[in-house]
């Protein structure tokens, strides 16, 4: 009330942060740390306890803080933001953990980890024309245990024919890759808790697509978990005083993805991915050869993932944060930076950066094959070209009609090719909606085809001016 003495201080600052269970990066006693959180077997007779399974989170100092819920974790400034789901088996073998923690480093040395993951995909996979595919999956791997460090991840499309090892891309990534999980038969509520709460990997089917309501509830997941700090809300039932009553749920979907694209993907999801196109193989003990979880090279390779993880974050951040992007620039840079980052730690760059220009150039043909602006933008840098001396100013003006004559003279009958489709574009897209660059002539729009403005849009758009 006005006049009343306060009874609380509004402070500035929360006097804390959630941290997620499984992997994070926390302050601790004033130092940046990267943690992962797991479920182990400890013997607690010593201190007069008994056998019990308790939730540890692993320092990358070499620190290990058990959580036995007498607030170990709150004690180093830790305050997790959801109980941490219990796993049926730690994915870090505990072998591997007892030498991280006695100071003992992997043999071979953790550097050899992309070596290990690469030698692991192409064993199992040919990836034929995609000379740098099993290099992409390998650091896509690798980037799946330093989600935190990362403001944006690109997703893995896989497309191709039948038999041709697609969703054995899903299976070798199963073994590797950080907390993966299948999206096969999990209602959506459940994968988005799952992903929620694990930090999960998701292996996404093309079979999983075939359901419209199942394609959508991952289509909702995937424009969410791009981008840090997106998430997906889900309407939850729940019992109050007697009644049923719905509560909102606010899910953290953010964080690696690889999926076997369907025919005919969303052009969002494309614009996502980094797409690896599949091709049959001629190599019999390539077709079979199948995945066994049970072969021990999983748990070394996993061992090697988290070990170079704890020790090397800093030096992945670092390049993260000053990466020169080149010629990579918007949504692509978004997908491609993390990646870049760690190609730089293990001394692939070129190689990489060679790659995703490729890849992006592959994007571009691929828009410009199914984007009717595109097109539109040749045909009015074609007509540029060759009727710019019939004016005086060099400058053709024509209406939408005139411009969809000169297009199904150079195309052919094409559905887009209308004269509403047409000036729909050039003033909703192209800009070409005020003077001077359109203007009514004897009752009809028309449009200047100004050589600066079109020059822009080339570049903008990544089509030659000149050709």
């Amino acid at each position: 009330m006005p006049g009343r003495e306060q009874d609380y201080i509004l402070l500035e600052k929360p006097p804390f942060r959630y941290h997620h269970p499984f992997v994070d990066i926390a302050e601790v006693a004033g130092t940046r740390r990267l943690y992962y959180g797991q479920w182990l077997w400890f013997d607690f007779s010593p201190a007069g306890g008994k056998i019990a399974r308790s939730y540890a989170a692993i320092f990358d100092d070499g620190a290990m803080v058990v959580e036995t819920g007498a607030g170990e974790l709150e004690e180093v400034g830790i305050r997790l933001r959801r109980v941490p789901a219990e796993k049926p088996e730690s994915r870090w073998p505990t072998w591997a953990i007892k030498k991280f923690l006695d100071g003992e480093p992997p043999n071979p040395d953790e550097m050899d980890v992309y070596d290990l993951c690469k030698r692991a995909y192409e064993n199992y996979i040919d990836y034929g024309d995609e000379w740098g595919a099993s290099m992409l999956m390998s650091l896509y791997t690798i980037q799946s245990y330093l989600t935190p460090i990362f403001s944006t991840l690109g997703y893995i499309g896989i497309s191709g024919p039948k038999r041709s090892g697609k969703s054995k891309n899903l299976d070798v990534a199963e073994q590797v890759c950080f907390n993966p999980v299948k999206a096969v038969n999990l209602t959506a509520a459940s994968l988005f808790r799952i992903v929620d709460g694990y930090r999960a990997t998701v292996l996404i089917d093309e079979s999983d697509f075939k359901s419209p309501e199942r394609h959508r509830d991952i289509l909702i997941m995937l424009r969410a978990g791009y981008r840090r700090g997106e998430y997906v809300v889900r309407q939850a039932k729940v019992q109050k005083k007697g009644e049923e009553k719905f509560k909102e749920e606010l899910f953290d979907v953010f964080g690696p993805k690889i999926l076997v694209v369907p025919e005919g993907i969303e052009e969002m999801l494309r614009d996502r991915c980094i797409m690896i196109n599949m091709q049959r193989t001629a190599n019999p003990s390539i077709t079979r050869r199948y995945v066994d979880p049970r072969d021990p090279i999983w748990e070394d390779i996993r061992a090697h993932l988290y070990y170079f993880g704890l020790k090397h974050w800093r030096e992945v951040e670092q390049e993260y944060m000053r990466l020169d992007p080149g010629e990579i620039s918007g949504r692509e840079y978004e997908k491609w930076a993390p990646l870049l980052a760690l190609a730089k730690v293990f001394g692939v760059y070129d190689d990489l950066y060679k790659y995703a220009l490729e890849k992006i150039h592959e994007t571009y043909l691929d828009e410009e094959a199914e984007a009717p602006a595109i097109k539109l933008l040749r045909i009015c840098l074609h007509i540029y070209n060759q009727e710019k001396d019939e004016y005086t100013d060099q400058k053709p003006v024509l209406s939408a009609s005139q411009i969809a004559e000169k297009a199904e003279e150079l195309l052919g009958r094409e559905k887009w090719i209308k004269p509403g489709t047409i000036g729909n574009l050039m003033t909703n897209v192209f800009g070409f909606n005020r003077r001077p660059w359109k203007r009514v002539k004897h009752g009809t729009a028309v449009y200047v085809l100004d050589p600066k403005k079109l020059k822009a849009l080339a570049k903008r758009y990544n089509v030659d001016p000149d050709n």
